[in-house]
């Protein structure tokens, strides 16, 4: 009975299959290795071998920074931490120009970041404004081909810390446990 349902799935997995894309999600159907169209809301056949179906929220996403301690342009150190919400607003170029959004936003988000610090006194970085304003302009200049539609910046952190950064020119090797 066992090779009746063996055959069984064999058989069915040539048959075309049926793709669900929900209202808050939008897709890409490629055949053949070659992009076809973009895929709304709505039903679609996939032959198998034939075509891959790829599907994203288009939902309002937030990613979170990572802590990120950076030095401003007299010499004091800061932690910051921040957050950005955005909506994918085109599934063929998300899909294609990124691999994963979420890592992409952050990293980019952590260089702009630093580079704006960089460049301010603490006093100039002290208004958040002009923080917010500069990260959102610098996001959506590197994001600009990625299908992605940015939304709002969060700077919930930002304070004084106190690096302390060793650096040695001689690799240390570890010291041998007693027997």
């Amino acid at each position: 009975m066992n090779w009746l349902l063996e055959l069984l799935d064999k058989l069915f997995f040539w048959l075309p299959r049926l793709w669900f894309v929900q209202p808050d999600e939008s897709g890409v159907k490629i055949t053949l290795g070659k992009y076809v169209k973009d895929c709304g809301p709505g039903w679609y056949t996939d032959w198998p071998l034939i075509h891959t179906f790829i599907k994203v929220n288009t939902a309002v996403q937030g990613v979170k920074f990572a802590v990120q301690t950076v030095t401003t342009k007299d010499d004091v150190d800061l932690a910051i931490r921040g957050a950005v919400l955005y909506r994918i607003s085109n599934a063929r170029k998300a899909i294609f120009e990124t691999a994963n959004f979420d890592e992409s936003l952050e990293a980019v988000a952590c260089g702009v970041i630093e580079s704006f610090i960089a460049d301010k006194t603490y006093a100039e970085v002290r208004d958040r404004k002009a923080l917010k304003a500069e990260i959102m302009k610098g996001l959506r200049d590197e994001a600009s081909g990625w299908g992605i539609k940015l939304m709002r910046t969060y700077i919930p952190d930002i304070g004084r810390v106190k690096n302390i950064r060793v650096l040695a020119d001689s690799v240390v090797s570890p010291v041998p446990l007693e027997k």
